[in-house]
């Protein structure tokens, strides 16, 4: 219920542990308004683990294909009026790819303390460190004869023609410290209402080695918050009112890359953000069956952006030229920005139960979502020899939409589903795509409306009960589908798919479980159709079918298992760069095709884990 973003909206996935977690909660769109977020999206809520949901000792062990090893250990215990939570976990592998080493800590603790029946305080303190390699990408034809190798950078010379990053000499990746303490208190305040308010800190350490044409950029954060939330219930409403505040500051530099060092400085940035979200919500039942829902967030969002090098004027750059390296200057203004911008956000939606367990839904709602200054930023001018020529600030108004929203949640005997459908209108749509070369992002707003509709759809449907055990042996079916439709209204790209969007996406897996402890599980994943990688659709990545086996014991105390993902051994690209166009019009060596654009997803790898718990 705290925010682990950074105070400009950005975040760094890795910092998520979801082994500590007691259970995960995603709420779609206008849902997680409560959070403070108005985004198209929505919020993911980890609820950790403490001293009355775990083990007094729980530790694991997995080990398998490409130098992965990974383990975790963790304890929980309740003493009389407080309790605890600590886990420590580790992850480290040499990677599918030549240059693609990773590693990860993550420790934690919570503790909390019942002062009586109606207080009750917890705090957080979180720490991980990551650092990972990153291979980059490369052709479609690179990835069929090897999805192994690294790109060389411009190779025009000698087929397979290639044009991108210079991975093997610029050495990108990430290195990354994140200390997080947090502090929540609630108090009930009587048997119908309660109040909450929660605390937080973090600081940053932030390395990213982008390859020559962005160079290294280092980022120090700083980010404090506050959430405060009065709710009160009754037989026929819950109402609810809120308010959620941080503000954080980021002092970044970046760096010319010299052979995956730090060059010369070009650049040296402050940046604070502001933001303040206020939130009131209503739930109530117009009769035993239905309820109405009524919300409103209120959000002001402050990007200021303070440029603090000496000579903005003359930015130094480097190029790697046949002579040797060679040192010049380019000409920029101050990249110097301030930004403010104001939401208003309502929903409105309808609720039916059927039944305790069963339920459909009807809301519309409008979304708003301001910059990063990842991309209020814009570095580009470089190419895979040379650090960037242009320096600037982008101009950029926030995205909002309007969406409308169906859906049905439930179960019923051995059938289980959630379904949505959505349509949404988005205005001013922040799209980010990269320059030729695959590296430099360019961030703008669409100039025209761009319409995100689709499908959300979950099934889980219990096959057989006591097939050969009268003690409750199961054979389940469950399948995750998502339709996303994703286009472009009007203009230039008129009827154009949204690059980087693929339309069908499904995952399903039959799993036996018994009682004795036995389960085994054989899983599939799909994009039966290509998705375009680029705004014009001029270049598509590859469908794919992923099939996977996972089988294992698991009771009382002792749990192994051993998993195979892809064990066909397809050669796939899991994800690409996003363009506007790859080139326009294409030379005859540098056609599309020969462009690095595609990430190239695992091979055939196993991995075998054991777990033991009190």
């Amino acid at each position: 219920g705290i925010s682990t973003n950074f105070s400009d909206g950005s975040f760094i996935i890795g910092v998520m542990e979801p082994r500590a977690a007691n259970y995960i909660e995603v709420f779609r769109g206008a849902n997680g308004l409560k959070y403070g977020v108005a985004t198209l999206g929505g919020a993911v809520n980890l609820v950790s683990k403490d001293g009355y949901t775990s083990s007094p000792l729980a530790v694991s062990l997995q080990g398998g294909s490409f130098g992965y090893i990974g383990g975790s250990i963790s304890s929980g215990k309740v003493l009389g009026k407080s309790d605890y939570y600590a886990s420590v976990s580790y992850n480290n592998a040499d990677g599918y790819r030549e240059f693609n080493t990773s590693s990860r800590l993550n420790a934690m603790v919570n503790f909390g303390h019942k002062f009586n029946d109606k207080v009750e305080n917890r705090t957080y303190i979180t720490y991980t460190d990551l650092a990972f390699d990153v291979p980059g990408p490369l052709t479609q034809e690179q990835i069929d004869l090897d999805p192994k190798q690294n790109n060389p950078g411009v190779n025009i010379q000698n087929a397979p023609f290639s044009i991108g990053p210079n991975v093997i000499r610029d050495k990108p990746g990430r290195e990354s410290s994140v200390l997080r303490i947090a502090n929540k208190t609630q108090y009930e305040i009587n048997k119908t209402s309660s109040f909450t308010a929660g605390v937080h800190y973090q600081y940053v350490d932030d390395t990213f080695m982008f390859p020559i044409t962005s160079g290294i950029r280092d980022s120090e954060h700083n980010d404090f918050g506050i959430s405060i939330f009065f709710i009160n219930r009754s037989e026929k409403n819950k109402f609810v009112v809120g308010l959620n505040a941080n503000t954080g500051t980021i002092e970044r530099k970046y760096y010319a890359n010299m052979n995956g060092e730090r060059g010369a400085n070009y650049a040296d940035n402050k940046l604070t953000s502001n933001n303040i979200a206020f939130l009131v919500e209503d739930v109530y039942k117009l009769t035993s069956k239905l309820s109405a829902v009524a919300a409103l967030q209120i959000s002001y969002n402050e990007r200021n952006n303070k440029d603090q090098f000496a000579t903005p004027a003359s930015r130094p750059f480097l190029a790697f030229t046949p002579q040797g390296v060679q040192n010049g200057a380019f000409q920029s203004e101050d990249s110097s920005q301030d930004k403010n911008y104001t939401g208003f956000n309502p929903k409105l939606g309808l609720i039916y139960s059927f039944s305790k367990t069963n339920q459909v839904y009807a809301n519309v709602s409008r979304s708003y979502e301001p910059p990063t200054f990842d991309e209020l930023i814009n570095i580009s001018g470089g190419n895979p020899n040379k650090s960037p020529g242009v320096f600037e600030a982008a101009d950029l108004d926030d995205q909002t939409a309007t969406t409308f929203e169906i859906g049905s949640k439930g179960f019923s005997g051995p059938v289980n589903w959630d379904f949505s459908f959505y349509h949404t209108w988005v205005k001013n749509e922040i799209l980010t795509t990269t320059d030729l070369f695959g590296i430099t992002g360019i961030t703008r707003n669409s100039t025209d409306q761009t319409i995100h509709q689709g499908i959300e759809a979950g099934l889980g449907i219990r096959i057989f009960q006591n097939l050969f055990s009268s003690k409750g042996d199961k054979l389940s079916y469950n399948a995750v589908y998502n339709y996303n439709n994703f286009y472009f209204n009007e203009g230039f790209y008129d009827g154009n798919q949204i690059a980087g969007v693929p339309k069908h996406y499904l995952f399903m897996n039959l799993s036996y479980n018994h009682p004795g402890g036995v389960f085994a599980e054989v899983n599939m994943e799909s994009l039966p159709e290509e998705t375009p990688t680029d705004h014009q659709n001029t270049l598509f990545q590859k469908s794919y079918t992923l099939f996977g086996l996972r089988v294992g014991y698991n009771k009382n105390r002792l749990g192994f298992f051993i998993e195979g993902k892809n064990i066909t051994g397809e050669k796939y690209a899991a994800s690409y760069i996003i363009r506007d166009v790859v080139i326009d019009p294409p030379p005859p060596v540098l056609a599309p095709e020969n462009v690095t654009t595609f990430i190239p997803g695992t091979g055939t790898n196993i991995i075998l884990g054991i777990s033991f718990k009190l």
